[in-house]
Parts: structure tokens; sequence; C-alpha cells
């Protein structure tokens, strides 16, 4: 039996999963308004960062490369197709999602071995919840899904399997 039998429980997780594709999309966000001058939407993106300035990720965003937004772009269109197809009840979401996952972090690990990225995201003091508590829940989430999607992926393979035996 699916976990995700219902609408409502693969749209609550269609809505996680699009979650997933605007985070990975909030930096290269911050990144066009900042270099298109559109300092007004870098401020408020701005706001939703540690220390709640955009000014502090500015060499950050000057060293991050085009082909890495190209790869975070990628995987949040991805996440979205993963979305429409669990709405859809189709088996591909599971694949949609991990391929946009791997992309996604592959663009973050670059990203973070950068020293732009260390100095913009080091804080004087430590705090449980942004160092610990955020970036916990942040690497457990698309897991939990991914978890979901297979298990859901699972089902719906196992009813094909056994719907076409019986034709």
């Amino acid at each position: 039996m699916s976990l995700l039998n219902t609408w409502y429980a693969r749209g609550l997780l269609a809505l996680l999963i699009v979650g997933q594709a605007v985070s990975f999309l909030f930096a290269t966000a911050l990144t066009l308004s900042y270099r298109l001058n559109y300092l007004r939407g870098a401020r408020s993106l701005g706001g939703f960062t540690p220390g709640d300035d955009y000014r502090r990720f500015i060499p950050l965003i000057e060293a991050t490369p085009w082909w890495i937004h190209a790869l975070w772009v990628a995987a949040s269109l991805l996440f979205l197709v993963s979305a429409v197809q669990l709405l859809r009840n189709r088996s591909a979401a599971f694949l949609a999602f991990a391929a946009g996952w791997v992309l996604g972090t592959v663009g973050n690990l670059i990203s973070q071995a950068t020293p732009e990225y260390r100095h913009a995201f080091s804080f004087p003091t430590p705090m449980f919840t942004r160092d610990y508590l955020i970036p916990a829940a942040v690497a457990l989430l698309p897991l939990l899904i991914a978890a979901a999607l297979w298990a859901h992926r699972r089902c719906s393979l196992a009813g094909n399997g056994a719907e076409a035996e019986l034709e």
C-alpha cells in the first residue's frame, strides 16, 4: 500500500518539493538582483539570510560562476518536474527528484569549497540553531522526501506489475 495514495498527502509532499526548488533558486535570485542593480530585491532577499544583510555575500556572489547557478536552476526545474509527476501519481517523481538533488548538491559542494563561501558563512559567536539545527534539517528534509518518493515508486511499480500479470 502506498504511503501517498491520497491526493492530499501527495499535495503536501509536492509542496515540500517546491520548497526544495525555491531553496536552490535563492542564491541565483540574490545574484541576479545584485548584478542587475535591483538592490531593493537584494535587500529583501538578504533579509532571509544569516545576518539579514546581502552585502556580506557580495564577494561570494562575484566569485560564483554562472555555470554553478545553471546547476541550481536545473536542479530546481527537476524538482518542479518531480512535484508535477507526484501530483499526477507517476513513479517518475523519484527519479526527477533524485537527479535534481544530485545536481543541486554538486553545485553546493563546489560553492562551499570556495574561500568566499567560508568567509560569508563565518560568524564570531557560535549559535546552536544557526550552526547545527538548521543545517541538520536542511540535510534531512531531502532525504525524507526521497524516501517517501522511493516508497511511492516501489508501490506504484509493484501495482503496475500486478495489473500487468492479471491481463
